[in-house]
């Protein structure tokens, strides 16, 4: 298991449409942005959230998030901006094939409504599962230092994070999950000449 540092991955060089003629005058077609890797976080939030200690484990906990939301969203920061939606069920089954079996992703638990001295919640999550709106998945909390540690995407939930004051029912919260690289993928918009990113699919992407 390494840290990720979550950087957004540098871009490739985009290929785009040429003007199209029409008439005695070219309109100008907008770029497609294809062959463009960018790092995506995937979110999803739930209404009741619960952290149970493994036996025998110290940093090891099974969370089960309750009302989580039917669909995931996906999302990519500056130089490319682009999001969507992917359902939730659909991201669990192809977990494998995003890499996350082999290097499971750091994810951010962040709670709405915090009781105690954590605000957010760093790990690194495992084997999760999703059913009638619950997710499941073993979570392994990280130190203080680590969390601290972390640059990127996560970097901003280091320092509300208090692996000695995590709360057995963390109430309603949002899972921000680090990182995967994907090659977009696009399709007509309804505005003539506009582009609609589709969601992420496994075989677009690789674990970074």
């Amino acid at each position: 298991m390494r840290i990720r540092i979550g950087i957004l991955a540098s871009l490739m060089l985009a290929s785009s449409l040429g003007a199209a003629a029409a008439g005695p005058a070219s309109a100008a077609m907008p770029a497609a942005p294809s062959e463009q890797a960018v790092s995506l976080l995937y979110a999803l939030s739930g209404s009741s959230a619960t952290m149970t200690l493994l036996p025998g484990s110290g940093d090891r906990y099974a969370f089960t998030l309750r009302g989580a939301d039917a669909q995931t969203v996906w999302f990519s920061d500056r130089p490319v901006r682009l999001s969507g939606t992917l359902p939730t069920s659909e991201l669990v089954e192809t977990w494998p094939r995003f890499g996350f079996v082999a290097d499971p992703p750091n994810v951010a638990i962040t709670l709405h409504d915090p009781a105690g001295s954590a605000e957010t919640i760093v790990a690194v999550m495992r084997k999760p599962t999703f059913r009638a709106g619950v997710l499941r998945a073993t979570m392994q909390v990280l130190t203080n230092e680590r969390a601290g540690s972390l640059t990127g995407n996560l970097a901003v939930h280091g320092d509300h994070h208090d692996a000695n004051g995590i709360p057995a029912r963390l109430g309603s919260v949002s899972v921000f999950i680090d990182d995967v690289l994907c090659l977009p993928r696009f399709t007509a918009g309804r505005e003539p000449g506009s582009l609609v990113a589709l969601p992420a699919r496994p075989q677009d992407c690789v674990d970074v």
